[in-house]
């Protein structure tokens, strides 16, 4: 398990160690860690776009929290602490 990295550099050193952990058989989990959501992710929400301001954040982040409802819903044992932590950072962020 280690920290997705949003750098160009991070990103291929990551496909690498992936790669390898793959042909070795070993199961590689990666988590977002020093944002409150996944940058891809929120760039997917704001229908492809990277956010230039807050208020884009403010509004593509929440559509990110009702996917992760439905990610737990399939996958429960992963997901469900890291929704409800989640989802109480997006409400005191948002102030809801």
């Amino acid at each position: 398990m280690f920290e997705k990295d949003t750098d160009a550099y991070g990103r291929e050193r990551d496909e690498v160690v992936m790669s390898l952990a793959k042909e070795a058989g070993v199961k590689v989990l990666i988590e977002t860690g020093r944002t409150l959501w996944d940058s891809d992710e929120l760039v997917k929400s704001n229908g492809n776009r990277p956010t230039m301001s807050i208020s884009q954040v403010q509004n593509a982040g929440p559509k990110i929290v009702s996917d992760f409802a439905l990610r737990a819903s399939l996958e429960p044992e992963f997901w469900l602490l890291k929704s409800r932590m989640r989802i109480l950072q997006v409400r005191s962020i948002l102030r809801l």
